[in-house]
């Protein structure tokens, strides 16, 4: 059956990303009466940085998974667990998979980017996102290769902060259990982490080296080959590998272009410093939903935290047709990479910090997010 929520002067928030997590964790206090919807598919929300200690099998996922349900109550906003798959703008109403429709008066697009689908067999090239489905095959890989101790080999394709984690984590776990398993990464460019100063890259690529990961550069993988004919990359040369983990290649969900938004390469939608598309002012974007627009952005774990107190405040602001704030245009982030073994390197604009008091740093950041957005059951 076909249903509808009825409402008027609505804020929608599409989507259980960083930025809306944030939102929801300010919300309460300033907008108490406000009519606000988040929508998403499912009541989990996954701290993103917590995933490496967990490949790593230094953290349990239920470190860093919020009840984002329990945390929209909290706020005073309606949540509705269901997958969207159509905007109509017109209309001005989210389509879902069963049928209902949601109004909107304003909306916000919060829901997230992941790799592409890749091409390969069965249980032999998977994507990091969504996290349940990589964890579940990382710990059948373990299990599989403990039991027929024979070498393996793992390449992580996208040699980006994200991927060169992914790579630590998974060298320090086959260390720890002492499974035959080589790690190889796998990046396009001419160097590890090129979003990251030259200083943060050269802290990283010698941190590869020491757990023992090969790093192939300017190299980009196309596909899994039939069963053992390794990786395909994109010059022809194929890299003799067991299975292959896509972090590269991250695109926004398809719907956002769908509703004829203009979106960049990453089918990011593009927008101005207030988070306002470009192509429609009732419809705002953040987080990795966010692309380049006339600020410029690029994408970063950070910013997502600093979208979604720009949208707390721009929200009900554009709901009552009032003046918006625009963030400044910032060249440099910070950036905080996991290294394992009670380390880091943090990263900021040209300048970057390796060792103990960066990982400090980033334990102390991560923890209050998660406080922040984080609602005790009794609650």
């Amino acid at each position: 059956m076909t249903g509808e929520i009825k409402s008027a002067g609505r804020i929608v928030l599409l989507g259980a990303g960083h930025s809306h997590a944030e939102l929801l964790s300010r919300w309460r206090a300033r907008h108490p009466r406000a009519d606000v919807v988040l929508v998403n598919d499912g009541n989990e929300f996954v701290y993103s940085a917590r995933i490496p200690r967990v490949v790593a099998g230094e953290a349990a996922l239920s470190s860093g998974v919020i009840d984002i349900a329990r945390t929209a109550r909290a706020a005073d906003v309606t949540f509705e667990n269901a997958r969207v798959t159509a905007i109509d703008r017109a209309g001005k109403v989210l389509m879902t998979s069963a049928g209902r429709s949601i109004p909107y008066d304003i909306l916000s697009v919060n829901a997230g980017a992941a790799p592409m689908p890749t091409v390969g067999g069965r249980d032999r090239a998977i994507t990091v996102k969504p996290w349940r489905p990589f964890l579940a095959w990382w710990a059948r890989f373990l299990i599989d290769a403990r039991r027929d101790l024979v070498p393996r080999s793992l390449a992580v394709v996208g040699g980006s902060a994200g991927g060169v984690e992914i790579a630590l984590a998974l060298a320090r776990r086959v260390a720890s259990a002492d499974v035959p398993v080589r790690i190889a990464l796998v990046e396009s460019r001419g160097r590890v982490a090129p979003e990251l100063s030259l200083q943060a890259s050269s802290h990283l690529r010698g941190r590869l080296r020491a757990a023992g990961v090969e790093v192939h550069r300017r190299a980009r993988g196309a596909a899994m080959l039939d069963e053992g004919g390794g990786l395909l990359l994109h010059n022809g040369s194929v890299l003799a590998v067991d299975a292959a983990i896509w972090v590269a290649g991250s695109r926004a969900p398809a719907l956002l272009a769908e509703a004829g938004l203009d979106v960049d390469e990453r089918g990011a939608v593009r927008c101005h410093a207030t988070l306002q598309s470009l192509t429609d002012p009732s419809i705002f974007v953040a987080g990795d939903c966010a692309g380049r627009g006339i600020e410029g952005r690029t994408p970063a774990g950070v910013q997502a935290v600093h979208d979604g107190r720009l949208l707390a405040y721009n929200l009900p602001r554009a709901l009552k047709g009032n003046s918006l704030k625009a963030r400044p245009a910032r060249r440099s982030w910070m950036s905080i990479v996991d290294v394992g073994h009670g380390e880091a390197v943090a990263d900021y604009g040209v300048l970057a910090i390796a060792g103990a008091r960066a990982r400090i740093w980033k334990d102390r950041l991560d923890e209050a997010f998660l406080a922040r957005v984080s609602v005790p059951r009794e609650a």
